[in-house]
């Protein structure tokens, strides 16, 4: 018979299962952002310190902060999409690892536990930021998984993908910014990340398509054919790393090392889309798209140092906005 502990760790261990999947697509790249763009603040015109952030206690607690604020806002929309029967259908083909199709935990036990981590979720950034994040976040959810938002068009459901991954890069950043509004400068930027998520974000559909099959989800390799979505996620993959370094004006001749990992690794994924099509390699090669969005997070941050070499510490940024 298990102990207190044993279980209690067991349950902890069954929540974390509902953001596993996530910690590479929503939780880790969101915490990136927000500290590498907090660090770049000034890239934003941002009126914070210039030693924000170079303190390693407070980079450690300002990470710590960010980090929980991303998981506390996703764990909540996990379960919500996890729930359905349609959903644990689909992640018995998928991802039989889940907690509901493992069998760790029941749906009630599962819908009991959602609606109060919402309520945390609330709290939580009313306190530390990005709190009209989480709000939207919290309609796009409801939208997603009651409404086909997810399901019913690759569009529609790429659009959620698209502000939802907007709203986790943009609240992270008011959370590592220490609760603070962003300013209108940074929203062309978020704009840009909402437009490559959009066109590139059904990278991850290639090797869920079993799944999706047998759920009914209308995702773009099922509706225009395995080929022709490969053919056009990669042309947009080398679009868009061309067109973030442009968008930073990032000079490939006299700093390589700032705007070529983003075209390496953009160039890499169009490369894989058209020649690894098991599922492994599919999956190998969405987790190349995390990492090439992580890339293109940290591109403010090489702007700022780049205009630092050029003007000095204090020196006036150069934002192409």
């Amino acid at each position: 018979m298990a102990t207190t502990h044993q279980q209690l760790a067991r349950n902890i261990y069954s929540v974390w299962l509902f953001t596993r999947s996530d910690l590479k697509t929503i939780i880790g790249p969101s915490t990136a952002f927000g500290i590498s763009n907090a660090i770049a603040n000034s890239a934003y015109k941002i009126n914070l310190p210039v030693a924000y952030l170079t303190k390693p206690s407070t980079l450690l607690l300002v990470t710590a902060i960010t980090l929980f604020w991303a998981w506390i806002n996703l764990l909540p929309l996990a379960i919500d999409n996890q729930i359905t029967p349609k959903a644990i259908a689909e992640d018995t083909f998928n991802k039989p690892w889940r907690t509901l199709p493992s069998k760790r935990m029941t749906i009630k036990q599962a819908g009991a536990l959602r609606i109060p981590l919402y309520g945390c979720a609330v709290i939580s950034s009313w306190h530390l930021g990005g709190l009209r994040q989480c709000l939207l976040l919290g309609c796009l959810a409801i939208w997603y998984n009651h409404y086909g938002g997810g399901d019913c068009n690759p569009l529609v459901r790429n659009f959620i993908n698209s502000i939802g991954y907007i709203c986790y890069t943009s609240g992270a950043l008011e959370v590592a910014l220490g609760n603070t509004w962003l300013p209108g400068r940074a929203f062309p930027w978020f704009s840009v990340i909402g437009l490559v998520v959009f066109s590139t974000v059904q990278i991850q559909d290639f090797s869920d398509q079993e799944g999706d099959s047998q759920r009914g989800r209308k995702t773009l390799p099922l509706q225009i054919g395995d080929s022709p979505a490969r053919y056009v996620s990669a042309t947009l993959m080398i679009f868009w790393s061309s067109v973030c370094v442009w968008f930073w004006r990032l000079p490939l001749h006299t700093s390589p090392f700032c705007g070529m990992p983003v075209l390496a690794v953009g160039f890499y994924i169009a490369y894989r889309l058209f020649t690894k099509r098991s599922v492994q390699q599919d999956r190998a090669t969405f987790r190349f798209w995390n990492l090439w969005m992580v890339i293109l997070f940290v591109l403010p941050l090489m702007h700022t140092a780049i205009c630092t070499g050029k003007h000095g510490s204090g020196g006036s940024y150069i934002i192409a906005l």
